[in-house]
């Protein structure tokens, strides 16, 4: 298995990327955790988490293969990038597509950009929150998607891992979409946004169901109630 390492792990998309990575057996050397997803990580002998000051390490550089950053920090992404550059290390960038500019260009070998995102370690003040956790309403809940497609999390997170696509550009956009739209009885306003015209859109068939992702989801609040008592 490779080692990684991983820039914006407490980040949502980020923490789930650890877990993943170090779920298929990869090293995972990141950023410092704090609350319950420290508690998540516990005693993992596939997580290395270390301080700021110690990304610098030539030696920590030297053993790995690939570099994640989930962050729009222009500093983290100087560093990053001229530490991968300087080993010739593979630098995948992942953002919100309405996070994308063209000024990030320069700070990835590859890019992807992923739709709204809903299911475990979900932000409580995240917009999708109320539609998506209120599965027996049948009241039409408005939500003005701010993306192309809504998707889950752990799917899209997947992809990521596993893919194997040479495109230095790369949209997600869920497969499904539509039918999802119409179970959850929301009224979707989209506007059109062309600043994606050059990427790769990549259709994914979700694995997981939307009443299989609303029940994972709720799992997890379970879990994370039960930490806090």
């Amino acid at each position: 298995m490779a080692t990684i390492m991983l820039r914006g792990a407490a980040s949502w998309i980020g923490f789930v990327l650890l877990q993943q990575l170090s779920l298929r057996g990869d090293t995972v050397i990141t950023d410092a955790l704090s609350g319950e997803k420290q508690d998540w990580v516990g005693r993992n002998a596939n997580i290395q988490m270390i301080n700021e000051n110690e990304w610098d390490s030539r030696q920590l550089a030297a053993k790995a293969t690939l570099l994640f950053y989930c962050t729009d920090d222009r500093k983290l992404l100087d560093l990053a990038f001229s530490k991968a550059a300087n080993k010739q290390m593979q630098v995948i960038g992942i953002l919100h597509e309405k996070e994308w500019v063209p000024d990030l260009e320069e700070y990835a070998s590859q890019w992807i950009c992923h739709p709204d995102l809903y299911g475990p370690w979900q932000p409580e003040t995240h917009p999708l929150s109320k539609p998506f956790l209120t599965k027996n309403n049948s009241e039409e809940i408005p939500y003005a998607p701010r993306t192309s497609s809504i998707m889950y999390i752990n799917d899209a997170v997947q992809w990521i891992v596993d893919h194997e696509e040479r495109e230095s550009h790369i949209q997600l956009v869920n497969q499904h979409n539509q039918t999802w739209k119409e179970s959850l009885h929301c009224s979707f306003i989209q506007a059109e946004d062309t600043r994606l015209d050059g990427f790769k859109k990549v259709q994914l068939q979700s694995q997981t169901t939307l009443t299989e992702g609303i029940e994972a989801t709720e799992k997890w609040l379970q879990w994370i109630a039960n930490q806090r008592k």
